[in-house]
């Protein structure tokens, strides 16, 4: 599948580049109508009003995305972590677009390296660089975790 292009919402450009993403996304991968009614509701229920449009902050994204009931094999912490995929606009907020694009994405065949990817590209250039790999990784990395030498 092609790269779907980063969406930046906060410009004129980036709102034509969120139209334009959303086309790309929904043409490349057929969602089915009763889905998307299914992600609106769900959308809908966890979003707050915030100057008159509805968005997802950190935590009702999280609402919205994880499952209710057993979280002992992921945790909300790890759900958290893609709100930064998802805020393809760096506002700290997830529009109805971005829940849409993020929803449909998770379908491709690719989405786990397509996620991986665009979490470890803080600086959205289509590249990641040594220091992006090693702040996300440093940052990511538990107590517990076995030593790692960026140095060697």
């Amino acid at each position: 599948m092609a790269p779907l292009p980063n969406v930046d919402g906060d410009s004129e450009r980036g709102s034509s580049l969120t139209r334009s993403a959303l086309k790309t996304v929904r043409t490349a991968l057929d969602v089915p109508e009763r889905e998307l009614a299914r992600w609106r509701r769900i959308f809908d229920a966890n979003a707050k009003v915030i100057d008159g449009e509805k968005y997802l902050d950190p935590e009702s994204f999280v609402n919205a995305i994880a499952p209710s009931g057993d979280l002992t094999k992921i945790g909300r912490a790890q759900f958290a972590l893609l709100f930064r995929v998802a805020d393809a606009s760096r506002r700290g907020l997830v529009s109805w677009d971005d829940f849409t694009v993020f929803e449909t994405l998770l379908k491709r065949p690719d989405a786990d390296y397509w996620m991986a990817f665009q979490y470890f590209d803080v600086d959205h250039d289509g590249y990641i660089t040594f220091n992006e790999f090693k702040n996300v990784f440093t940052a990511n990395v538990g107590p517990d975790a076995i030593p790692f030498d960026f140095d060697w």
